[in-house]
């Protein structure tokens, strides 16, 4: 199994290149052909990194960002394509970046950076792709720089089509991973029963690709969140993806943006797949 065709977003942050460089790497280890687009709410300039002389205008920004995108993927022999999106509110941003999701194997946007006054991109914009794409997006922390993604992967696993859906969509990632690790995280109730028959189907199937994950279930604890669980795993194991069913059983309404799914994409340390 692999991507055959990624999708990154671009924008004139700071943090756009933390994508590019993963997605460059993937597209390398997939052959993949990858689909970069520019989209961003215009009339927002940042004052940093821009070359002197560039109009101070977004499509200028933006075409200088693709070209730039442009000449790493072809250092790296990718195949790809590159574009400006149409320019205009955070709702235009959204619906550019979702459809070019929908039209890709896996979609890989930034991680919404708290610290980051001048939005270019809505805060909402991952939550937003990963309900309406019906794709697997890959989010990047706006921290730390990651490269080769997948070789320590914490699965989270409650059982559900979310979980299910994830699990499967992150299949090309997690079956070249060293070493992969299954979290249960159970109610105290759900405890007692045997692991076996809450797993074995499962390990089959993952058996079927090649895959023998690490066991592991834990309670849910009253005193600590499952966003905050897992977010604590992926330290003590060395993760370096998390892959989880976004917006699933532990939640709200999506219009609530709620649960486990919101509090890991504003904690996550690590890339992350989620999938809904």
């Amino acid at each position: 199994m692999s991507y055959r065709h990624i999708f990154v977003h671009l924008d004139s942050s700071e943090h756009c290149e933390k994508r590019v460089v993963p997605t460059l790497v993937m597209a390398q280890r997939f052959g993949a052909h990858v689909t970069a687009v520019f989209s961003q709410v215009d009339g927002v300039i940042p004052d940093y990194g821009i070359p002197e002389g560039l109009p101070k205008t977004t499509a200028a920004v933006g075409g200088w960002v693709v070209d730039t995108f442009a000449k790493r993927a072809r250092e790296a022999d990718v195949r790809f394509n590159a574009d400006v999106a149409s320019l205009g509110s955070a709702a235009t941003v959204i619906e550019e970046t979702t459809e070019a999701a929908r039209n890709a194997d896996l979609a890989v946007i930034g991680q919404h950076d708290p610290h980051n006054v001048l939005g270019e991109t809505p805060e909402d914009l991952v939550e937003h792709v990963i309900l309406d794409s019906a794709r697997p997006v890959l989010v990047i922390p706006y921290a730390g720089l990651f490269y080769d993604i997948g070789r320590r992967v914490l699965v989270g696993w409650n059982g559900t089509r979310e979980a299910t859906r994830a699990l499967n969509d992150g299949m090309p990632l997690i079956s070249g991973g060293e070493e992969v690790r299954l979290l249960t995280v159970q109610p105290p109730k759900e405890m007692n029963k045997p692991f076996e028959e809450l797993q074995g189907r499962l390990m089959h199937h993952l058996k079927v690709h090649s895959i023998e994950p690490k066991l592991l279930r834990e309670p849910k604890s009253s005193d600590m969140s499952v966003a905050n669980l897992l977010v604590s795993r992926i330290t003590d194991y060395g993760c370096d993806l998390l892959v989880l069913g976004g917006y699933g059983h532990y939640g709200f309404p999506a219009v609530l943006r709620g649960g486990v799914t919101r509090g890991l994409l504003k904690q996550t340390t690590v890339p992350t797949l989620l999938s809904h």
